[in-house]
């Protein structure tokens, strides 16, 4: 799973060297690479799996940070610009919540509750009859 760029992310109050921020303008949640130490806390407390070891030869930790660098030049992450079946949205959350619905608890996610992710899911209804 992608990180959810969350209200209250775990992962950063978690890192012992701040290398773990929350972004006060734009609310992405990202790494500093040069302040990581690899000690993988974030790993360890993120309830979604998002931050990674990437153990081999960098030795720190690396996640998703929603492609600030486009973001910043008014571009969409690439994620959704990528999705062929058009299933990924980005925006403002009030917005996406406007139009897609709240995120509620959803089976297999954690209490959306305890971290407060920035996402909503729009799940489609299945039947269990055949159209």
């Amino acid at each position: 799973m992608s990180c959810n760029h969350c209200e209250i992310p775990v992962c950063v109050e978690n890192c012992p060297v701040g290398a773990m921020n929350k972004g006060k303008d734009n609310g992405v949640v990202d790494i500093v690479k040069e302040k990581c130490i690899g000690c993988q806390r974030c790993v360890k407390t993120c309830p979604y799996g998002a931050p990674k070891y990437l153990g081999n030869k960098i030795k720190k930790v690396g996640k998703c940070n929603l492609c600030v660098d486009l973001l910043q030049k008014g571009e969409e992450p690439v994620c959704v610009s990528a999705c062929i079946m058009r299933a990924l949205h980005f925006g403002d959350l009030k917005d996406l919540i406007k139009n897609h619905g709240p995120l509620e608890d959803i089976i297999g996610l954690p209490n959306y509750h305890i971290t407060r992710p920035s996402f909503t899911v729009k799940s489609k209804k299945y039947s269990l009859r055949n159209p």
